[in-house]
């Protein structure tokens, strides 16, 4: 059992760490990657004494592939599906102020100048009975979403003064798009 505080916010953060970590795994299998995986990991673990995989890692190995990532797990937080300003209505009534816009934004706003050489930001985010989570994204609902799938568009969104469509889909089919469907993606 955990005490206050401290305790508390060093389990949270460790959650949060595994959470990505997992999904950034999941990744490098799902776009046929895996064979990455263990220079990734040396790599990390020669930078920071942790074998521990991030996106900021990925995007740094793999310049070409079409999205930036990131992720917000909300570990520490209120679930998402708990959320009453969750709820599926306030999806169509107030999308800008569901949880996950902010720290999108603010995603945004850590890939600065990376935004313009690639300019397709999508965070990761937890969400119950999606195992791999949700994904945000400001792509083109054509090339990132695949036929006979679905996604909310949310069309003219605000990301810090700029006005830009939002698409909220499931991460594997995201994943799935790029690799096979629609990218046919592989690293350079």
């Amino acid at each position: 059992m955990l005490n206050q505080g401290g305790d508390r916010e060093a389990f949270n953060l460790a959650q949060a760490i595994a959470w990505e970590d997992a999904r950034v795994r999941h990744t490098l299998r799902r776009v046929g990657l895996v064979n990455y995986r263990k220079r990734l990991e040396k790599e990390a673990d020669e930078e920071t004494g942790s074998k521990r995989l991030t996106f900021e890692r990925f995007n740094r190995k793999f310049p070409t592939f079409p999205a930036l990532l990131g992720c917000h797990s909300f570990v520490g937080e209120t679930p998402i599906h708990s959320r009453g300003e969750c709820i599926h209505p306030r999806w169509f009534q107030a999308f800008m102020k569901l949880p996950f816009i902010e720290p999108y934004e603010e995603l945004y706003d850590v890939l600065g100048d990376e935004v313009k050489l690639r300019p397709v930001v999508a965070m990761v985010f937890k969400r119950k009975r999606f195992d791999q989570g949700l994904v945000v994204h400001n792509g083109d609902v054509d090339r990132f979403v695949a036929p006979k799938s679905s996604c909310h568009l949310y069309r003219g969104g605000g990301v810090r003064k700029k006005t830009v469509n939002l698409v909220v889909q499931p991460y594997d089919n995201f994943l799935k798009y790029i690799y096979r469907d629609g990218h046919g993606w592989k690293p350079d």
